[in-house]
Order: C-alpha cells, then sequence, then structure tokens
C-alpha cells in the first residue's frame, strides 16, 4: 500500500500549469527542448551521449493514487535538470480515479518545464516483471549513464500484501495483479541491474526484500511503514542530484532518506520512516538471520515468553507482523536466558546496523514505530497470521530456501506462531486452564485474567497474549462458553480470574440473568479431572454479582468505576514451566461442547 487514505498536504489538481502550458501525466506531449538540452525520443528511440546517471521512474499507478502520479510528475517538471541526470518515466493511470486519464501506458524524458511522454499504444500490465525488464533495458538504451536508479511507485506491502504472496506494483485494470518481490528481482537482473532501487511504495524496508534483491541493485532505499500519498518529494531529491551529479549509489540515497524526513517533518506527519540499505550486506546479515533462527527454534519450548516479550517490545508497523529487526535482536540479546542466544542476537543486531546506511524517523508521540532502525522482519503472533500466510512465506522467499540443512527464518516463526516447537512438535495446551460456560444462550459472559504485569487478555481482548492462548470471543463465536489456556512457559506472578456480565448476546435486546459455571484445569493444584469450582447467578444488576471477598479492594483499586458487576473465580500464581499434555488429557474430561473452544 501507500497511505493514499493519509495524505497530509491537499489533493493536488490532475492538471497545473507551467509556464502558461496545461500538464498532465494523461496528455501526450512532446517535448520542446529546455533544462539541459536535451530532447525526448519517441519510446522506443534513443538519445546520444552519456550522463552521469538515469533516473527511471516506474509509475503503476493504475489505482487508487492514480492522481499522486500526477502530482509527483509535476514534482520532476519543476526540478532542475541537465545532460548529467535524465529523468525518464514509464507511467498508467486508473480512468476508474482519474477519468481525464489516458487508457494507454505512457513513456518518455522529463526535463525541466517539459513533459515528454507519448502513449506506448496500449495498456501494458505494470505488475508483469517482464513489462518492468523492458522499461528498465530501455530506459538504458535510450539514455546510457554512468549510474542508473529505478523506481517502483505504487502500492506495497513488503514481501506480501493483503496476505498475498505478491507485495508490490498493483494495476487494477490488468486483474488487480501485484509483483512479487521474487519477480521485482528477477526483472532488475534480467534488465542488467541497476545501482539504487527506490521504493516509493509502503513497507517495503524488509530483510526478506533486501536479501531478493541483493544481487539485482547495490543500495534499497525503502520505508518500514506505510509512505504517504504524496510519496517522495521528486523537486528536493533531484535537485540534489543535478547539483552533484557524480555522487554514488550510497551518497544518493542517504539524500533521498534525508530529504524525505525533512519533507514530512515539515508537514508534521503522524509518523515517517525511511531507510538506505547496503545489499552488499545482505548475505552477511542472511548469515546470522540463520544461526539466529536455528537457535530461537532449539530453544523455543524454554525461551518462547523471552522471545514474544521481544518481538513485543520492538517497533511495529502497518502490518503488525513487520517488527524492527535491530529493536528485536537488541531486545532478545537482554531478555533470553541461554547464554549463548543471547550472544548470537548481539551478533544480528551488529550485522544489521552494518547493513544500514541511514535511517530517519520521525514520529508523534505514541507512534508505534518509535525505536525503528531502518528494517524490518517478519515476526507474526497468532492473530495477525494465517496457516497460508505462514506457507507462502516459506514457499515464495529466497531467504527462505535451506542451505546446506540449515535452518531460515520460516522454520522458527512458523512454529512461533503456530503454538509449535519444531515440525511435528505440538505443544500441549499449557500450565493451566479456565472455562467458563453458561445457560442462557441470550447472555454474553466474558472470561477476563489479569496477568502479573498488569495486562488484562481473555477472549474479549483477542486471541492470545505472552502468556496464553484464548478462544474467539463468545459475542462473535455465538457460542456459551470462552477458555484461557496458558503457555508452558508464562510470567511469573498472580493471574486472577473473573467472570464479566458483559450483556446481551448479539442482536438479542433484552436477556435476563445467567447461571455461569466455572472451570479449572491445573496439575500443580492438585487437580486430577476437570474440577467445577463452581457456580455463580450473574445478571447486569451489580447487587447479584458483588465481588467475592477479599479481592473487592483489588478490582476496585484496578477501575472503582468498571468492576461492580465482575464475579472473582480464582486465584493461580506461576513461576515454573510444566508439560502441557496432562492439561490436554484433562481437557478432553470436559463436555465436548466446551472442548473444541479450549484447544488451541
Amino acid at each position: 500500500m501507500r497511505n493514499d487514505d493519509s495524505i497530509t498536504s491537499p489533493r493536488p489538481r490532475r492538471l497545473w500549469l507551467l509556464g502558461g502550458l496545461a500538464l498532465c501525466l494523461n496528455l501526450l506531449l512532446t517535448a520542446c527542448g529546455g533544462g539541459g538540452g536535451d530532447s525526448a525520443p519517441s519510446p522506443g528511440g534513443s538519445t546520444p551521449g552519456r550522463a552521469k546517471w538515469t533516473y527511471l521512474v516506474y509509475m503503476a499507478a493504475d489505482n487508487t493514487l492514480s492522481d499522486m502520479a500526477d502530482f509527483n510528475v509535476q514534482q520532476m517538471v519543476a526540478a532542475n535538470s541537465s545532460a548529467d541526470v535524465r529523468v525518464v518515466v514509464q507511467g498508467e493511470q486508473s480512468t476508474q480515479y482519474t477519468p481525464s486519464a489516458s487508457p494507454d501506458t505512457l513513456r518518455g524524458l522529463v526535463t525541466r518545464g517539459n513533459l515528454g511522454l507519448a502513449s506506448m499504444g496500449r495498456n501494458l500490465n505494470m505488475a508483469d516483471r517482464q513489462t518492468l525488464s523492458d522499461f528498465i533495458k530501455w530506459g538504458k538504451q535510450a539514455y546510457p549513464a554512468d549510474r542508473y536508479a529505478v523506481v517502483l511507485w505504487s502500492h506495497g506491502g513488503g514481501w506480501k500484501a493483503d496476505k498475498s504472496a505478491r507485495g508490490v506494483l498493483q494495476d487494477l485494470g490488468s486483474g488487480n495483479g501485484l509483483m512479487s518481490v521474487r519477480d521485482v528481482a528477477w526483472a532488475l537482473q534480467d534488465a542488467g541491474g541497476v545501482d539504487l532501487v527506490n521504493f516509493d511504495a509502503c513497507l517495503m524496508a524488509m530483510y526478506e526484500v533486501a536479501y531478493e534483491l541483493r544481487h539485482a541493485a547495490r543500495v534499497m532505499v525503502a520505508s518500514e511503514e506505510v509512505i504517504p500519498g504524496t510519496g517522495n518529494p521528486y523537486d528536493a531529491v533531484l535537485n540534489r542530484l543535478v547539483a552533484n551529479p557524480t555522487q554514488d549509489a550510497a551518497t544518493l540515497a542517504a539524500g533521498i532518506v534525508s530529504d524525505y524526513d525533512a519533507y514530512y517533518r515539515a508537514r508534521n506527519r503522524d509518523a515517517a520512516t525511511l531507510s538506505a540499505i547496503d545489499l552488499t550486506r545482505l548475505d552477511a546479515l542472511d548469515a546470522k538471520v540463520r544461526e539466529t533462527a536455528a537457535l530461537l527454534q532449539a530453544n523455543l519450548a524454554t525461551e518462547r515468553l523471552h522471545i514474544e516479550a521481544a518481538r513485543d517490545a520492538s517497533a511495529h508497523y502497518n502490518y503488525a507482523s513487520n517488527h524492527d529487526l535491530i529493536a528485536f535482536a537488541a531486545e532478545l540479546s537482554t531478555r533470553a536466558t541461554d547464554p549463548a542466544l543471547r550472544a548470537k542476537a548481539g551478533e544480528l543486531a551488529t550485522a544489521a546496523r552494518a547493513a544500514v546506511i541511514t535511517s530517519r524517523v520521525f514520529v508523534a508521540a505514541g507512534s508505534t514505530v518509535a525505536g525503528s532502525n531502518g528494517l524490518a522482519i517478519y515476526i507474526p503472533s497468532p492473530d495477525n497470521t494465517t496457516a497460508e500466510e505462514l506457507s507462502a512465506y516459506r514457499a515464495t522467499l529466497a531467504s527462505n530456501v535451506a542451505v546446506a540443512g540449515g535452518k531460515t527464518w520460516s522454520d522458527f516463526v512458523t512454529p512461533l506462531a503456530t503454538g509449535s516447537t519444531g515440525p511435528g512438535q505440538t505443544v500441549g495446551s499449557g500450565a493451566f486452564a479456565y472455562v467458563i460456560s453458561w445457560d442462557n444462550p441470550d447472555v454474553d459472559l466474558d472470561l477476563l485474567v489479569n496477568e502479573p504485569q498488569g495486562n488484562w487478555a481473555g477472549p474479549a481482548y483477542g486471541t492470545s497474549s505472552v502468556n496464553a492462548f484464548s478462544s474467539a470471543d463468545s459475542y462473535d463465536s455465538g457460542e456459551r462458553f470462552e477458555t484461557y489456556t496458558a503457555n508452558d512457559v508464562l510470567e511469573q506472578g498472580a493471574y486472577d480470574v473473573f467472570v464479566h456480565f458483559a450483556g446481551c448476546a448479539r442482536g438479542v435486546p433484552a436477556c435476563g440473568s445467567t447461571t455461569v459455571s466455572v472451570y479449572r484445569i491445573d496439575p500443580h493444584a492438585g487437580d486430577t479431572q476437570a474440577v467445577l469450582l463452581g457456580t455463580r447467578l450473574m445478571a447486569a444488576t451489580p447487587a447479584i454479582d458483588v465481588p467475592f471477598s477479599p479481592f473487592a479492594n483489588f478490582i476496585a483499586a484496578v477501575d472503582s468505576n468498571q468492576y461492580a458487576d465482575w464475579a472473582y473465580a480464582q486465584r493461580t500464581t506461576r513461576a515454573l514451566t510444566v508439560s502441557g499434555k496432562v492439561v490436554a488429557a484433562e481437557l478432553k474430561q470436559l463436555p465436548k461442547s466446551l472442548r473444541s473452544g479450549v484447544q488451541k
């Protein structure tokens, strides 16, 4: 994606005036000279002479970003130009979102005050890898240079988009297609490679993406977070390049990052990230990723809590499964108990820092991107991934191809997200479990647990926490039960369990009272089977279910205004790790209607 719904400046007009001439990307114009004296050839023509840089902009705008293509081309036309820097564009807009747009794909040279785009005679599939390769080959032949940069301008989603394995360059007019990062790498390599690849698309600053492109470019510019619809400030970027056309790819990349950061700081953007990545460092980084993955998988049974805590403490982005790699590794190096894992996590952080040329982060207070360092990695939790996504992650990326029997990042994140410790090893249902069931189908109750760090967990708060898995919320599932099942490894401290009368079930206007039953399974409390702790009448009237003594003061201290209708069920303290197999066996003794909700 690009964040076209959060544009921080006014939406641009499709037409703008420049020197008295109305210019628009959908107008088929020929250049009349200007800037550095370049002339614009036909889409298949050539220009003599060799520049220092050719800046190729591939604008897949046949989508909701269509108007933004005009805005960015306007910036290019306003920028300085010279014979040393050629700016070449291939673009396509959406007639749905920009009715006046050309239905064809356009291509040509942009110089100061001149937009030399001509129709290619048809609408190409901008999400097809051959189209991208052909554009780069044409640009190199028509406008030869010492160095080449290619901008991939469109929606993006890292290694994926909308839980598919195709992550960037959307073309709605050609079947809503997106190009996979593997196909991006193929296209760049097929065209002979480039010095710099700049993703003007969301969420592309990922280890997985960078590794895919390591043989296709020297430097990558991308954002860990979403990019505003207005994208890169092309006038500032091109002016900087024209002023110093002999700069190398790393210097140009750092300038793009600096200009982008300044542009959105001036507009007080809520959050903006951009970084430059040295792709020549990716093989070394990948070696540390694989070594860390092997130790993480080997220690998952004992280190799961610390791994999840490190993940949750690291910056994350619009796709919540994307976490800052350096922040995660640094957190893990202090939280893990295994000395080898701590040391390897430190090495991973060092290797990742070495790959980041520069990173700029602008955040408002409380933003989840605070603490970003320039490169993200996929670390999903059960509530933000699926089995299909995990399978696609393993199957579609070069970074997940096993080398000489070693481990890949997929070998670690798959069991992390699915609750297993490795292939064929399923974690039991946890150290203890609580189940509530009730008799009135018109009532909605919530099973809620206050965990040791003061966090509330349970179905109403989502399907998982650092310490446990929960069933679906009964309000959504329509069932008359809810469960909280602890992980094998969990935080030390008190787990205070409550039942809350949430109200009536979905679609029920009036519901009355209900009798709730509370079950516990806890081998360390001496349970040899599922234990019925008791039953209780509950209703919306607080007088019926005043909190049990002696915990009324605890409830009042948590929130004196919200807990009049909570009933205390049980308090469990944990400071150890146990096998979940005992609990899993005991869960089978529950009524069949409850068992399905308890199992992971």
